[in-house]
């Protein structure tokens, strides 16, 4: 599940959709369904029987479906129906195409990956260890490390110790330390030198998150240096048959390699060798500088170039703002930017001339399109569409071309507080991102600009 939020997150789509994705490969029923007489079918396809609770590949794989989906559901679903509609269309999308496709595909990836490392170890020990050492930063960034842990647990329940993939891991952390140390001494960034001192402190300690998204894949070749150093340790203690006895791979779980001088001593020149080599690499190879905001040249903007459209409240009332609305579609500022108003007449007039682009069938909210391409949602009270339409009246039709002004809803103020509904009227651009900057002020006849 955490992985789904995760993944999610690094796609820039809704985390919550990322782990409800996770539940569904999750459910602990779906095992039984699964493997019962004859199977369970979706949309007429047999799904296969594959327990995913120890599996990665399919949750990232269904998660980055999901990003492209998120793309087009944005770009074909209305403005005003994306709160509602866009999750449900990604979830009926996405749920059948992971079952059916993208997990068995993980599931397979993720077997052959733990299969080809056994192999390597198996056949060419110190190799395996080298590939550990060089990749275990890119299997960390796309989450497939977690399908080395049934492997990992049969070493350490058979041996008592792994000699695969902690010490490669080793390697790799303190080769993450040793390029973000690189980066703090080349750069002339303030920001960044503070940033790559910091994580490679971190790094060393074995969290190695802020070294790797912060400083050396967020500047690439550090990334490359990450993964020459993380090698050359993973060599050396694939040569050198380090072992490891505890599931840590930093500097402070250097004791847990004390089962003999020798064995401690490969433990301290692995990460020597990570951390030195990717060091010199980083610091050889360069990276292209980050450039601080006080360094950055000063932009003059021609104030003639910038126009500006002002919205009068289309009720009357005292004017909030929206993000103190008690709706979270609207307070998180998810359907758009803009502002609310606390009614104290029951009449919504057009704050603009332009276009009637959507009108609801409970005729509590209505969407205006201007000449000018701004879409504009006024949606009446919250929860109001549970009315269906009672205590509203609409005065104008789709399509309808009206002018500022004009008449667009009148409602029963009385009688909707009445039915314990609140009559907070919110005001709303819908396509904001299209704009600088939308603005609003308690001022009732310039209630919102919308920078242009």
């Amino acid at each position: 599940m955490y992985l789904g939020y995760s993944v999610a997150k690094k796609f820039r789509i809704d985390p919550f959709l990322g782990m409800l994705l996770a539940g569904v490969l999750l459910i602990p029923q779906m095992g039984t369904l699964l493997t019962q007489e004859g199977g369970i079918t979706l949309l007429g396809f047999k799904l296969q029987a594959i327990t995913y609770s120890s599996s990665v590949l399919p949750i990232f794989l269904g998660v980055w479906a999901m990003s492209y989906l998120d793309r087009v559901a944005d770009k074909f679903i209305p403005n005003s129906l994306k709160f509602v509609l866009k999750p449900l269309v990604m979830i009926m999308i996405a749920v059948p195409l992971t079952l059916i496709v993208l997990g068995p595909l993980g599931f397979t990836v993720d077997n052959y990956l733990a299969m080809f490392l056994e192999f390597l170890q198996a056949n060419l020990g110190w190799a395996a260890v080298l590939v550990m050492g060089a990749f275990s930063p890119v299997l960390v960034m796309a989450g497939m490390h977690y399908a080395l842990f049934p492997m990992l647990m049969t070493a350490f329940a058979t041996n008592g110790y792994d000699m695969l993939v902690v010490p490669g891991m080793l390697a790799a952390n303190m080769a993450q330390a040793g390029a973000a140390t690189a980066v703090a001494l080349k750069t002339k960034s303030s920001v960044m030198k503070q940033l790559a001192s910091s994580s490679a402190i971190t790094a060393l300690m074995g969290v190695t998150e802020p070294a790797m998204y912060g400083v050396n894949l967020r500047l690439k070749k550090p990334f490359l240096a990450v993964m020459i150093g993380g090698a050359a340790g993973g060599l050396y203690a694939g040569i050198s048959g380090l072992k490891a006895y505890a599931l840590v791979s930093s500097l402070v779980a250097l004791p847990s390699y004390l089962s003999s001088t020798t064995n401690f001593i490969n433990a301290i020149v692995t990460c020597a060798l990570g951390y030195g080599v990717a060091f010199a690499a980083a610091y050889v190879i360069g990276f292209e500088d980050i450039v601080d905001a006080e360094q950055q040249p000063v932009v003059t903007i021609d104030k003639s170039l910038v126009k500006e459209m002002n919205l009068a409240s289309p009720v009357k009332g005292s004017i909030i703002d929206l993000m103190d609305v008690n709706d979270s579609a609207f307070s998180s500022l998810a359907l758009g930017k803009g502002f609310a108003v606390i009614p104290s007449e029951g009449k919504v007039v057009s704050p603009v001339s332009g276009t009637i682009s959507a009108i609801f069938p409970t005729k509590h909210a209505i969407g205006i399109t201007t000449d000018e391409g701004i879409e504009i949602l006024i949606h009446v009270g919250i929860n109001t569409v549970q009315l269906g339409g009672k205590h509203f009246t609409n005065h104008v039709a789709m399509n309808e071309k009206i002018t500022k002004g004009q008449l667009l809803i009148e409602f029963d103020l009385n009688a909707i507080q009445k039915d314990g509904y609140d009559t907070t009227t919110m005001v709303v651009i819908t396509n904001t991102s299209q704009y600088l900057d939308v603005l609003s002020h308690q001022d009732e006849e310039k209630a919102l600009t919308v920078v242009l």
